[in-house]
Parts: C-alpha cells; sequence; structure tokens
C-alpha cells in the first residue's frame, strides 16, 4: 500500500473512535411521542397526586371571558404568600377546570417544565388522574392538546408517534388530540 492509503485508514479510524469515545457528539435521537406522553403521566402525578392544576404562567383567567380569577405564588412561603397570590384555588378556577366544587386544590406554577424537547403548558389533574393536559414542541413551536385520560391511555396504547398524527391545518391553532385526530398509518413496520 501506499503511504498516502496507509494514512487514510489511519485518519478514517481516528474518526470511528472518536465518535466511539463521545456518544453525546452524535445526532440525539428523539423518543417516539407515545414514550414522552408516558413520561408526562408519570412526572404530572409525581408533582400532585390527586386535584390540582399546573401551569406555566402565573395568572388564571377565564378562557373564554380573560376575566381574573386568580394570581398564583412562585413558591409557599409566607413572603410569597402575603402579596396577595394563592397556592390554592377558588371556586371560580374549580369551575374553570372543573376540579371537583368546594374544596381547595393545589395550584402549582411550573414555567420551565421540559420533558424530551416538549413543554407542558397546562395539566388538570382530577381524582389522581392526567385529565387534559396541553404542551408543545420547544423545537417547532407546534402545540398539542390532550382533552382526557382515556385518550391519552390510547396513544401510550397504540404506541403513536408523531408522523400517526395529522396536523392541524391552522399552523398557529392547537392540534387538539382525540379519537379523530390521531390515525395510525395503515402499514406499520413489524418490530422485530
Amino acid at each position: 500500500m501506499t503511504r498516502w492509503t496507509v494514512l487514510l485508514i489511519s485518519l478514517l479510524y481516528s474518526f470511528m473512535i472518536n465518535a466511539q469515545e463521545y456518544p453525546h457528539r452524535q445526532k440525539p435521537t428523539d423518543p417516539p411521542l407515545f414514550e414522552t406522553l408516558a413520561k408526562m403521566q408519570k412526572e404530572i402525578l409525581t408533582i400532585e397526586p390527586r386535584n390540582g392544576v399546573i401551569i406555566e404562567y402565573q395568572t388564571i383567567a377565564t378562557r373564554d371571558s380573560g376575566f381574573f380569577l386568580l394570581d398564583i405564588c412562585e413558591n409557599t412561603d409566607a413572603e410569597h404568600i402575603e402579596y396577595g397570590c394563592s397556592t390554592f384555588s377558588t371556586l371560580g378556577v374549580d369551575i374553570e377546570y372543573g376540579l371537583p366544587e368546594y374544596g381547595q386544590h393545589n395550584i402549582y406554577y411550573k414555567p420551565d417544565f421540559i420533558i424530551d424537547g416538549y413543554k407542558v403548558r397546562e395539566a388538570v389533574i382530577i381524582d389522581s388522574t392526567l385529565q387534559e393536559i396541553t404542551f408543545n414542541d420547544n423545537l417547532t413551536g407546534r402545540y398539542f392538546r390532550i382533552g382526557s385520560n382515556n385518550v391519552l391511555h390510547d396513544l401510550i396504547k397504540m404506541k403513536v408517534t408523531l408522523d400517526d398524527l395529522n396536523p392541524s391545518d391552522n399552523y398557529l391553532g392547537t392540534d387538539e388530540v382525540n379519537k379523530d385526530a390521531f390515525k395510525l398509518r395503515e402499514t406499520r413496520p413489524v418490530q422485530n
């Protein structure tokens, strides 16, 4: 072999060794959507195991009229609470999110709640089940909303990926994820 061939082979070999030695430099692969949803559900129920709301903003207003309902405390210490914010729901908040009425339910302010590159915008937990979740893909900005626990379980059970979802016709709108909004591919590859 010529000197140039030997040099080329040694260069290629060193690149292969570096790629194996530093795996974080290789392109990461995103986990499938159903795995992310299962992680989200577990993380959300760790924060609030019973009844409550987790949101990314500090003021709750009604979705229809925008009427102010509650300021949420960033922390539960006395310094934050004395400024008029709350860590518990009011009757208006309970009605807005469908929480059991006439009880004080936990309200959590979590502005940086990110799982696998998806930012949780809003989560509603009722009777220890995740009833509603709104999240978006930080990379593409695409929004998703899952409106019931049954749909969430169907998505996880059917191992749905992002490719299985029909994108929203409205780029600025939310992909309402329900039983009619996702369509599994006709021929799914068989996993060995």
